[in-house]
Order: C-alpha cells, then structure tokens, then sequence
C-alpha cells in the first residue's frame, strides 16, 4: 500500500470515528481541533521525510563561511577597472565557488562551471568581486538603461546581521543583481527590499550618499566584475523591510572589535543565459540555467524553500583586530513593533505577501526578464498529502494562527 493510500484510509477511519463527538459535545471542539492539526502535520511531514531527497553529486558541500579582514584603506587599494590584480595585491583572499557548491532551480549547471568570488570591507562598502567561466555569452546592450537582468546575470541575496534568517518568517531576504553590459557599466537591480526596490547606477548618488561602485569587464573564458555595495544602502533596505512588514528592528550590529563580528547570509546566484537570434529576425536570450548556492542540496528544487535566507549556503563574516564602526546613519522606527505576528500590510498598502506564499523558481525577476520557469510540479504522495492538509485545514475552519513567512 502506498504512504498516500495509508494517509487517506488513516484520515477517513479518523474523521469517522471523532465526528460524532465533535459535533455531539461542544467541549471537544478546541481539543479536536488542535488534535487534527496535530494529525494534519505528522502526515504532511511523515509525506515530506518519505519522499526521497534529491542525491547530492559526489563531493558537494555547502560552501559555508568566508572571512572578511576590515581594511581601512581599502578604497586606495581597489581600482573598478575590472581587472582583479589588485585584490590579490591587497591580500583579498579567492573564494572558488563551483558545482559542487551550487544547485540549478532550473536547466542543467555544468560539471565545470565556477565562480572565483573576492570580498572585502571596509567603514563604508563591502566589496565584492568575481569572474565567471561562461562561453555562452548573453551581453546588455548600452541602450538598455532599465537595469534589467534579462542577460547573464549574477545575483547576490544579502541578509544584514541574519536578521531575516532569525526570524524564519521571509521567503527572501534582499537580493542584488545586474547583467553583464557591453558598456562594462554597473546598474544594480534590488528586489524583494519593499519599499526600496528599484536600479541603482554605480556613481550616483542616492539620498547624498553613493550606494554602489563598480564596473563589468569581458574575460577570454567568461566574464567578470568588482562592486562595492554601501554599508548605508544595506541598513537602509534590511531596517525598511523588517519595519514595513512589522518586525523588531532593534539589535543592528554596526561594530567591529577582536570579540564583534558582523555577518551576513549570502546566497550567490548566477543565470547563464545565451544570445539567439531567429530566423524572423527577433532575437531572443535563452535561459540555460539558473543555481544558487544552498546550505542543503535538495533545497533548490522546492520554489517555497529554496530561497529562505536561513537556507543560504555561505555566511560572511566581517572581522577587525581594532574596534571599529561601520559607517551607518542608523534610523528610528516610525511604528512599533507588534508583539504577535502581523496579518496585514501597513496601512495604505495592499495585503498581497501575507496570503499568497512566493511559488517562483527564479530569485526575483523585473520586467526586463524575459524567461520565466515554472514551479517544480508536485506529484505523487506529497501532492495527496498537501491537498490533503488543505482540505481538513477548509473543513475544520481551524482558528489556529500559524506563523507564516512574508
């Protein structure tokens, strides 16, 4: 007998046999229906434990910790000129990120495919730089001014002292991302921050401070860049949407010392994409694939888990021998924050990420992506058991508040 058959016959001689009580004494109604939601859980995760993970390739790991060294005169040393000599020169240490580090949510990752990662820091920006080997080339056009990331893209999901992961409570943290451009220009596209989502162009200055540095060069086996992401932007971005969504803001770590580190969750993503052009004269660029790293492998594979922040498979964590501040206008909350879990958008907002759990297989997109990938299709006995839990969760009309992520 199936585990879905099992269930189903399991569920039925259940609700057949408390019905009459349920129904016959008042008295039992809350202690039932705590007692189904319990039932409904242990089958949903009995499904869930039986259903085989994916086999992780021989040799992955979670790629997992990268040591940042504060350096106060760091801008001195790091030129944006795409070039990575003077990383090495500074005694930026390379991080190689691989397949066996990484999983694809969508297509097929190759065996060779890497990623040589640098970061660095100092009172201002944390730097990030890297080269991909990609042959199949995808390239923005100088004319594209909106900053999508409809081409080769690297993406990068930063969570800001692991407060989003702390709080098991956000499908995303926030992400950065930007195409590879002919004209080697940085334009950085930030989703999943709410309030502040948008392009940000490398030099610019927004609310009188420049949020991001950079600049793309083209490489014999792929690509490349360096960027440096304001520490002020980062705040800004992680306070506004732990407040906008009703969370504690309270507890930013802004200093460093020999027994004070700062950390973020980093979850590196790449979408290798590939220039086609048709025989109707359109042009299109194909999505080969599109990993991340992950701490767990399977986890990619799952719309609703894959991206979770405290599902990201590497931690930075900024170190100093001196104490030292990062350089950070911090901010006051303008609400306070509730004591119980929120179940509506602040005001003058539509309520739209409470209810509908974020199904996508592609960390954020804009509206320049053209490609876009379905979820995974469920089947089998996770499919029965989810609709499963559904149904008994319909029928009960359960008033049983279950903390749910944005």
């Amino acid at each position: 007998m199936c585990i879905r058959d099992r269930i189903s016959t399991s569920e039925t001689a259940f609700f057949n046999a408390v019905k009459s009580f349920y129904l016959e004494d008042k008295n039992m109604k809350k202690v039932l229906t705590w007692g189904l939601c319990v039932v409904m859980l242990i089958s949903v995760f009995s499904v869930c434990a039986f259903a085989a993970d994916e086999e992780a390739p021989a040799g992955w790991a979670a790629f997992g910790d990268i040591t940042i060294t504060y350096d106060s005169e760091l801008s001195s040393k790091i030129t944006f000129d795409g070039q990575f000599n003077d990383w090495t020169e500074a005694g930026i240490k390379s991080n190689e990120i691989d397949a066996l580090n990484m999983q694809a949510w969508t297509g097929t990752m190759p065996d060779d495919f890497s990623i040589t990662t640098y970061f660095a820091a100092d009172a201002e920006y944390l730097y990030i730089a890297f080269n991909i080997t990609d042959s199949t080339k995808s390239i923005a056009p100088s004319s594209e001014t909106e900053g999508t990331y409809g081409f080769d893209a690297f993406q990068i999901q930063l969570d800001f002292n692991e407060k989003f992961a702390a709080e098991e409570a956000f499908n995303r943290a926030v992400f950065y991302s930007f195409a590879r451009r002919e004209d080697g220009q940085m334009a950085v596209t930030v989703n999943e921050s709410d309030a502040n989502d948008g392009v940000y162009w490398a030099g610019q200055e927004y609310d009188g401070v420049v949020y991001v540095k950079g600049a793309c060069t083209e490489l014999a086996n792929g690509w490349g860049a360096e960027l440096a992401l304001s520490w002020q932007m980062l705040y800004n971005q992680a306070f506004d949407k732990l407040e906008w969504n009703g969370y504690s803001t309270d507890g930013f770590e802004l200093n460093l010392g020999p027994n004070t580190e700062l950390k973020l969750g980093a979850l590196v993503c790449y979408l290798d994409r590939e220039h086609v052009e048709n025989e109707d004269g359109t042009t299109a660029e194909n999505l080969i694939f599109a990993a991340g790293t992950i701490e767990e492998y399977g986890q990619m594979s799952d719309a609703s888990t894959g991206f979770w922040p405290e599902s990201a498979g590497i931690i930075l964590k900024v170190i100093s021998d001196e104490d030292v501040a990062i350089s950070v206008e911090t901010k006051e909350p303008t609400t306070e924050a509730p004591t119980e879990e929120p179940t509506t958008a602040p005001e003058g907002e539509s309520d739209t990420s409470e209810d509908d759990d974020d199904e996508t297989t592609e960390a954020p997109t804009t509206a320049g992506t053209t490609e876009e990938t379905d979820a995974p299709e469920e089947s089998g006995c996770k499919s029965v058991a989810g609709i499963g839990a559904i149904a008994i969760v319909s029928a009960l009309g359960a008033a049983v508040v279950i903390k749910k992520r944005k």
